[in-house]
């Protein structure tokens, strides 16, 4: 069969909800669809849940069992690496979908010639005790005709879940998923966004999200800077590896300076719950960070501050700014200096 979409699940611990994901799917009123599903070594009923909805449904669903866990990225990445489909969708498991999304998504893409098409969703809350459900509709994007705004405005609302959007399969022939830290839909979603040439937006709710506790995303949501870190360092080489900077500079490290600035002042401020008690250790953390760029591309610090805000900017040149013990006491002029001969002496 020539399929028309491929539908990447990757599965891991999900067996209360995952029926009501594979239903949503198995129902697709689009029949050329492939769906694929990567059990990553769940430790519950996951597979054989998998295995009877393959049994009856023999030509839409493909498994690929993983026997350790690898996370999310690196399961979707072996998701992208099978298959067939002309487009490509997200689903994760513990959510489900309209059963017109794959139609309604493909025909608009085939019409308008678009690379991506984002779509919204509804994020609803589940207790686990009470089993109640609260629906929040996200209508907070944008409308097709906003979508012709700068791309570095666009990604910075844009959303980081790669769920949210419709791709045509070329946009994945060179992207992949970051393998070792959580937190990859951060780390590589900007990567299709600057690919591709069309971005649409579908005026309907497609996907309908479930936060709970215990998923990857809640889990995520405590923080931990040293796969925050690692996260910088991903999208700094895979940009050069992509040959991106010449010609998205701007729209890369707008980002990465926005994320930077965010994470180390929720770290500094005590706001994560892994990071080092001691400032000492704290210094010596994001230092090794800005040598290890800088091995790799030199200009990282320059760039980063450049794009900065000019308050951040300011916090940012009083963070990195060295001796130590000078940090709390540095007039508004002197953190204006430059820091780069500091930071890498």
């Amino acid at each position: 069969m020539v399929y028309k979409v491929s539908i990447i699940v990757p599965v891991y611990n999900v067996e209360k909800y995952l029926e009501e994901s594979l239903d949503s799917l198995v129902n697709q009123t689009l029949k050329e669809i492939e769906i694929i599903c990567i059990n990553d070594a769940s430790p519950d009923n996951s597979l054989d849940i998998l295995h009877r909805y393959k049994k009856k449904y023999i030509n839409l669903i493909k498994i690929i069992d993983l026997k350790k866990n690898v996370g999310s990225g690196y399961a979707r990445n072996h998701g992208l690496d099978v298959a067939q489909g002309e487009y490509i969708v997200f689903v994760d498991p513990d959510d489900y979908v309209d059963i017109t999304m794959c139609e309604k998504l493909y025909n608009m893409a085939k019409k308008k010639s678009a690379d991506i098409i984002q779509f919204d969703y509804i994020e609803f809350w589940e207790n686990n005790n009470k089993n109640d459900v609260y629906h929040n509709t996200k209508q907070k994007y944008f409308h097709e005709s906003q979508l012709c705004a700068s791309k570095e405005k666009f990604i910075s609302k844009a959303g980081v879940m790669p769920w949210l959007r419709f791709y045509h399969r070329f946009i994945w022939e060179e992207i992949r998923f970051p393998e070792l830290f959580p937190g990859e839909d951060v780390a590589v979603y900007i990567f299709p966004l600057i690919k591709a040439k069309k971005i649409m937006k579908f005026e309907g709710i497609l996907y309908f999200y479930r936060r709970r506790a215990g998923s990857l995303m809640s889990s995520y949501g405590g923080g931990n800077i040293k796969n925050e870190l690692k996260m910088l360092e991903f999208i700094m080489i895979e940009s050069l590896r992509l040959n991106l900077i010449p010609q998205h500079e701007k729209v890369i490290f707008l980002h990465m300076s926005k994320t930077l600035c965010k994470e180390l002042f929720k770290y500094r401020d005590g706001l994560y719950k892994n990071a080092p008690k001691s400032i000492y250790d704290q210094d010596f953390l994001l230092e090794n960070h800005f040598k290890k760029v800088h091995k790799v591309y030199p200009a990282y610090l320059e760039k980063i501050i450049k794009y900065s805000k000019l308050r951040e900017r300011i916090k940012l040149k009083m963070f990195v700014w060295k001796p130590v013990w000078l940090k709390n006491i540095l007039s508004f002029s002197f953190a204006c200096r430059g820091v780069k001969d500091k930071v890498f002496k």
